[in-house]
């Protein structure tokens, strides 16, 4: 193992942050997302596999809460029951790394995880490789990473603390597209290599008619625009329930203006995906939104419609170009090479469930294309029935406090990570690779599974008076 100057920045961060709370090193895990094509160490005996700096700081995470309340066994078995589909998961999913790929070695023949030749339909037999340990060990860190969360949470439920770090978080990750759009610009795209180190291809972000395409510090414009989803989707979620709105609604405006802006087929397919979503709960579900965001929500529609129409009326040549642009990355996707080759990576997952009458051949054996085909082909019927079990369990979607939006509890910041959670899902589920669904994903479901169970109120003002004050076990502020 091979530390890098990244890897040594998050250990010294680690060691500064020893002192605070365990929220604090909670929030410098979820910091450490952001750099998702970073090395913060190497593993040469591994294929050359690299740890991200986000599972680094996991480390220091789990240390931290062992010596402290939120580590005492009581809390942790209070997590691991509130998580228990996720741990089956995780668990049954890194076991059969170790044993289905020894059980149909040579039997079946799906598409490798890393690529072998230049050939869109390229295959070969199910055989364990360094793969199926990585992804392993990759699956048991977001199992972690939920543990931990649930566990940090349910001891400390600093829900401030947490709104804030993801708002700054939200605008790191827009100035680092715009950073990308502006070096491209200058002809000095490659200042941002420095941040691509881990083992990851990188593809080429040049669009039709020579448009960049924004990727960030992110290895390819598809991982730039899930990761940004996800932020955009939580700060929704929080400016619906009026949680920090002035804040958490600047940054869906600016989130979805750089999402637009990159012409992925991921941003495209996610935000639309999630507008319906929005449509839909806010027409058939108990939400109670206010009638003024409801207007607020109806007038930026409107707008957007509008500029569309006064594009296309005043400058048909930039619209017929940014036309082609849209058809390029949805619509017509699906026939380029690109497309094809999903669809057959996805075609062959699907193929390995069948083939291994829904066991599946082990996770890491082969490279998806969608959550749901990798879940399938790599851990079979055991696997898709945790794994939808317990998003069922985190989003409680016959549960009245998983949709209402006015006078909420911490149940409400909860179902807020828990929708998050979910939507940021949606990108994985068209073009997830890998049956492991991400260490934001977990920390998100650990999160709103601990604040969906404490059962406090959210109060705009502390009571006064030394006696009523000492009766509350919790008393926050909550910005309008």
């Amino acid at each position: 193992m091979e530390p890098t100057t990244f890897g040594a920045l998050v250990m010294l961060a680690g060691v500064l942050l020893w002192r605070s709370s365990v929220t604090a090193m909670l929030c410098f895990v979820l910091v450490c997302t952001l750099f998702g094509a970073t090395a913060a160490v190497l593993v040469p005996v591994l294929g050359n596999a690299t740890i991200l700096p986000a599972n680094l700081a996991l480390l220091f995470l789990a240390a931290k809460v062992l010596f402290s309340p939120a580590g005492r066994s009581a809390e942790l078995a209070a997590a691991v029951r509130q998580n228990g589909l996720m741990a089956a998961f995780c668990c049954y999913g890194a076991a059969t790394a170790f044993i289905l790929p020894h059980i149909f070695s040579h039997g079946i023949y799906i598409s490798p995880m890393r690529t072998v030749s230049e050939r869109l339909f390229g295959v070969q037999p199910v055989a364990f490789s360094s793969q199926n340990i990585t992804t392993g060990v990759y699956l048991m860190g977001t199992l972690l990473a939920t543990i931990m969360a649930a566990a940090v949470v349910r001891a400390e439920r600093k829900w401030q603390l947490l709104i804030n770090t993801i708002v700054v978080m939200s605008w790191v990750h827009i100035g680092f597209g715009i950073a990308d759009l502006v070096f491209d610009a200058l002809g000095h795209k490659e200042w941002l290599e420095v941040f691509r180190t881990a083992t990851y291809a990188e593809l080429d972000q040049e669009a039709y008619g020579g448009v960049h395409r924004i990727a960030g510090i992110f290895a390819e414009t598809s991982s730039y625009s899930a990761y940004g989803l996800g932020l955009l989707a939580l700060n929704m979620e929080f400016w619906l329930r009026n949680l920090a709105p002035k804040k958490t609604g600047a940054v869906v405006l600016a989130m979805a203006g750089i999402l637009m802006m990159t012409t992925s087929t991921t941003a495209y397919a996610g935000l639309g995906l999630y507008a319906l979503l929005l449509c839909a709960r806010i027409l058939f579900t108990p939400m109670q939104l206010p009638v003024r965001k409801t207007i607020i929500l109806g007038v930026v529609g409107a707008l957007s419609v509008a500029a569309i129409l006064a594009l296309v009326v005043f400058d048909k040549k930039t619209a017929d170009f940014f036309s082609e642009i849209l058809l390029r990355s949805t619509v017509n996707k699906v026939h380029s090479d690109s497309g094809i080759q999903r669809s057959f990576w996805a075609q062959k997952a699907m193929d390995a469930f069948f083939a291994s009458y829904g066991l599946g051949v082990g996770v890491g054996s082969f490279r998806s294309s969608g959550l749901f085909q990798a879940i399938a082909g790599s851990t079979g019927v055991a696997g898709l029935l945790c794994f939808f079990g317990y998003l069922a369990a985190v989003l409680k979607p016959f549960t009245l406090q998983s949709h209402r939006t006015q006078n909420i509890g911490l149940e409400g910041v909860g179902a807020a990570f828990g929708w998050a959670a979910v939507v940021g899902l949606l990108p994985a589920f068209i073009s997830g690779a890998s049956p492991d669904p991400g260490l934001e994903f977990g920390l998100f479901c650990g999160t709103s599974l601990a604040l969906s169970g404490a059962g406090l109120a959210l109060r705009r003002r502390p009571p006064q008076g030394p006696r009523v004050q000492a009766m509350l076990p919790v008393s926050h502020g909550v910005e309008t």
